[in-house]
């Protein structure tokens, strides 16, 4: 860790590091900070699916003064475990708003699961002076085959196994970044598990 100076030049630096008789670099930039001009937030109509659903949502973009941001290019990447499957593309209306759907059945048909399993939409979008914000959104995805909560619960006393994933927020883990890891608990009957950890 190195801390800059206040009145550090802006530009490219490079980083040079010696370990016995390897040597690396990366080159890094240095510039102002600015706050974002506009903030976005991503919403879908479920936190649990199938495989054979529709995955609906909405996507809504406005500045920080309040006006919605019109005509924002938005990109929508579908990722499974750090595998992208699918991209939706399309522009924000007047409202700043950006609906979207993907037929979950157009991958899982070819792609069977027969345990709990996620997808993390990953969406950014770019305003007419080309600045970019982004969000990501973790979603469910329960095997047809598994047992419903509701039949879980009425079986308390059968014994399971609990288990537990860690996920990523992008799918995988990004080197040199803070990374956001989400946990997620299930029964052997792929049944969510409320936990405390």
């Amino acid at each position: 860790e190195y801390k800059l100076g206040k009145d550090i030049s802006q530009g490219t630096y490079t980083v040079k590091t010696l370990l016995k008789d390897k040597t690396g670099e990366k080159k890094i930039t240095v510039e102002k900070y600015t706050m974002p001009k506009f903030k976005i937030a991503l919403k879908t109509d479920k936190e649990s699916y199938t495989p054979e659903d529709i995955l609906k949502g909405s996507l809504s973009a406005n500045y920080t003064f309040g006006k919605p941001l019109a005509d924002g290019k938005v990109s929508l990447d579908i990722y499974l475990v750090g595998k992208k499957i699918h991209t939706l593309s399309g522009n924000t209306d007047k409202e700043g708003k950006y609906e979207f759907k993907y037929n979950l059945g157009d991958y899982y048909s070819t792609h069977p699961i027969k345990q709990i399993t996620f997808i993390s939409l990953n969406a950014s979008v770019k305003d007419k002076a080309n600045r970019q914000i982004n969000a990501a959104k973790m979603l469910t995805i329960m095997p047809l085959a598994g047992e419903s909560p509701a039949k879980h619960a009425k079986n308390s006393k059968i014994k399971e196994n609990i288990n537990v994933d860690f996920i990523p927020e992008c799918g995988k883990l990004i080197k040199g970044v803070k990374n956001i890891i989400y946990a997620v608990t299930y029964y052997d009957s792929n049944v969510p598990a409320k936990t405390k950890l």
